[in-house]
């Protein structure tokens, strides 16, 4: 509530696993970041991961999935 009280935008960082993405969705938070998300890689891979992502993200059935 404190973020949305100032108008801030809230980021939890370190989110790891299935059930972190359920918490951090039911608690109503902006954006989260961590391993669940993806994994540090090299630049070089970066666009094709990202293809990868749209992709899987344009079928909604599979967004959640990992």
């Amino acid at each position: 509530d404190l973020c949305r009280n100032l108008n801030l935008t809230s980021v939890v960082e370190g989110v790891e696993t299935a059930e972190q993405v359920r918490i951090v969705s039911d608690l109503q938070c902006d954006m989260m970041q961590g391993y669940y998300a993806g994994r540090p890689m090299p630049a070089k891979e970066i666009c094709s991961y990202l293809e990868v992502e749209r992709r899987r993200l344009a079928r909604p059935h599979l967004a959640l999935s990992a």
